[in-house]
């Protein structure tokens, strides 16, 4: 299983650099975990890579797991109306 820990702070700033280690990550063709536990600010652009990763994974035939144990990024995903498409394990 390939892990992927969020930064504190994943906004558009770190959007091109978060793309990058995704697409890393999508190409081993392994489990993917994404650990969300420790955001604090998360934005649109951070969501829509996480959200077509879970669809290209899907596609794939990936296993794709996210760990949010952050209230930041659960309320993000209830904002932007996400919260049912991203599953999480606590």
């Amino acid at each position: 299983m390939e892990s992927y820990e969020f930064a504190h702070t994943s906004t558009v700033a770190q959007a091109q650099q978060i793309k990058l280690d995704l697409l890393a990550l999508k190409r081993t063709n392994q489990a993917i975990r994404l650990d969300l536990s420790k955001v604090e600010r998360i934005d649109t652009a951070v969501l829509q890579l996480i959200v077509g990763l879970r669809q290209d994974c899907k596609s794939e035939n990936i296993p794709m797991t996210i760990i949010a144990g952050s209230e930041r990024f659960i309320e993000a995903c209830r904002f932007v109306g996400l919260d049912n498409l991203l599953i999480v394990e606590n």
